[in-house]
């Protein structure tokens, strides 16, 4: 294996395991806040700052 190839081949593994660290981030954050989410989803009415109810 050649110099070039080794290296595409570390950059490739690189990328790979970022992106497979990333998506477990992602889970385990919405693992821990998901009961947060779930109350603010279904028990916080949703205010839209500045405007009237004519939508003007």
């Amino acid at each position: 294996m050649n110099i070039p190839s080794a290296l595409h081949a570390i950059g490739i593994g690189l990328i790979t395991m970022s992106g497979i660290a990333s998506v477990g981030l992602i889970a385990s954050m919405l693992a821990e806040y998901r009961a947060k989410i779930t109350a603010a989803l279904l028990f916080e009415p949703i205010q839209q700052e500045g405007r009237h109810a004519s939508g003007r």
